[in-house]
């Protein structure tokens, strides 16, 4: 073998099959290697732009629209006038609002919401301490001082290729639950977080279960998908943002 056709050997075995000479990939390993996604919550609590509903009906529709690059809101009973409003950075989720209370009444502006971690695993909870909220008024002023609100969170399961059966289908899920103190807590009162509310995400569909029973991997479901438009998100009037 001549010098040159060395070179070109070694060439080939460089830039050859595929070129740039790095190490094949886990998910180049073949038709039969099932790997999920890279698991980020975001990715579950915000939908592809199909709405679902619990039984049909844009009642029971908590559609999510993303109003900003790291933000998004969720509207209440298919009116995105009552909503909840999300952002979130490289390592949490936050709730800033929570608007879901009947026309004209005052509503939460969180001041710090952590609502759920990027990343983490099942069984994983934190809690949040002196977190101050304070009610608005619909012309967003503060009308009512600030008190001491704590809660948990916990990340309760990670379903996958759990079947919602309906419209849904076959998806992987979370089971996220939140559990605020009583409203009587006062600070120096060991906080109770005996009463949890149960929120199920489904990956690109957002939340399609809230509710306080504890769902499991038995539990039926029934969401259909809502066509069209629920709500515009315009009417989504985020104190917090402002």
């Amino acid at each position: 073998m001549t010098r040159q056709d060395a070179i070109a050997l070694a060439l080939v075995a460089v830039f050859g099959c595929g070129g740039g000479g790095s190490v094949t990939s886990p998910t180049q390993a073949g038709p039969q290697a099932k790997l999920k996604p890279p698991f980020d919550t975001v990715d579950f609590m915000l939908s592809n732009g199909e709405f679902y509903s619990w039984d049909g009906t844009a009642w029971a529709t908590l559609p999510t629209y993303r109003v900003g690059p790291d933000r998004w809101v969720e509207c209440k009973f298919g009116d995105c006038s009552h909503h909840e409003a999300f952002r979130y950075d490289g390592e949490w989720v936050y709730l800033d609002e929570d608007h879901s209370m009947n026309d004209g009444a005052t509503w939460f502006v969180y001041s710090l919401g952590r609502w759920a971690k990027r990343r983490w695993q099942p069984g994983d909870s934190f809690d949040v301490q002196h977190f101050s909220s304070w009610f608005q008024s619909g012309i967003c002023r503060r009308n009512i001082e600030g008190h001491e609100i704590l809660y948990r969170v916990r990340f309760e399961a990670l379903w996958e290729d759990f079947d919602f059966r309906g419209d849904l289908g076959v998806r992987d899920a979370i089971v996220v639950s939140y559990s605020p103190t009583l409203p009587q807590y006062r600070s120096g009162v060991p906080p109770d977080y005996s009463r949890p509310e149960y929120n199920v995400y489904a990956r690109g569909a957002g939340r399609v279960y809230w509710g306080y029973g504890r769902p499991g991997p038995d539990s039926a479901f029934a969401n259909r998908r809502v066509w069209g438009q629920v709500s515009h998100p315009s009417l989504a009037r985020t104190c917090a943002w402002r």
